[in-house]
């Protein structure tokens, strides 16, 4: 059985291989969960030390020696409404947070200009903030598009679902390429509705990633610790989509 839906509920992989080996062993000794799943000693204690602490194992003494059990499949729900909880709280003092900050725009305390995110988290936030500024029949002019080898397949994964939500709102999308994408990321969103491509050989190719929105320009650079700046100036949008224009011309379909 794989781990993945259990690391969804808050569990390592450790844990998830620990927790199955229980599962599957019923009542037993560290010795047997190691033999089982071979994992380092250390591990498996400190493992079963973070599920006895969440109510999924439990254990007895016989013999002086520790026998441990898995609980119930029923404790996972348990684990999953308990998750839920927090998160709710935690939605109900941002809510209560907001009218403060709104309160603090309408003193005249304006938005810094320019806005820096890092990490894949902080690549979310920019580019939420291009979902909430443009409304239906708006454009998004994109160039530049280029990522380092590792990071492809995620950074693939990432804008795809970006490009649905945009999709969906009805924005129509400007992009020009790298050519050596055309049978990646060329190819998915040629398969998506308001887009419009055309791809450049790899020496035009800058090594970021310019997105132009409104009075808005976000320049990612896509690393394994990925970046963006978000600069809120209308000169300096209406100057990269000038240029933007001027490749879309000497670029190709």
């Amino acid at each position: 059985m794989e781990t993945k839906k259990l690391e969804e509920l808050g569990l390592t992989k450790g844990e998830a291989n620990v927790y199955l080996a229980l599962i599957g062993l019923g009542e037993t000794t560290t010795t047997g969960i190691i033999s089982k799943i071979k994992m380092q000693k250390s591990t498996v204690y400190f493992c079963l030390e973070r599920l006895l602490s969440m109510g999924l194992a439990s254990y007895i003494i016989k013999n002086n020696k520790k026998y441990f059990k898995a609980a119930p499949p029923d404790r996972l729900i348990e684990l999953l409404e308990e998750k839920e909880k927090k998160i709710e709280k935690q939605k109900k003092k941002i809510k209560e947070m907001i009218p403060g900050i709104l309160a603090l725009e309408k003193e005249g305390k304006k938005p810094q200009e320019v806005r820096f995110f890092t990490g894949w988290n902080g690549m979310k936030s920019a580019f939420d903030d291009m979902l909430r500024s443009v409304e239906r029949g708006d454009e998004v002019h994109v160039f530049g598009v280029s990522t380092v080898p590792q990071v492809f397949p995620r950074f693939r994964r990432f804008i795809k679902k970006f490009h649905q939500k945009r999709e969906e709102k009805g924005v129509e999308l400007w992009i020009i390429i790298n050519e050596d994408l055309q049978d990646s990321i060329g190819k998915d969103r040629k398969g998506e509705k308001y887009a419009n491509v055309r791809f450049i050989p790899r020496e035009f190719v800058t090594p970021t990633a310019i997105n132009i929105y409104g009075n808005k320009t976000l320049i990612a650079i896509w690393t394994e610790n990925p970046a963006a700046v978000v600069i809120d100036n209308k000169e300096t949008a209406d100057s990269f989509r000038n240029y933007f224009k001027l490749i879309w011309k000497i670029s190709k379909e």
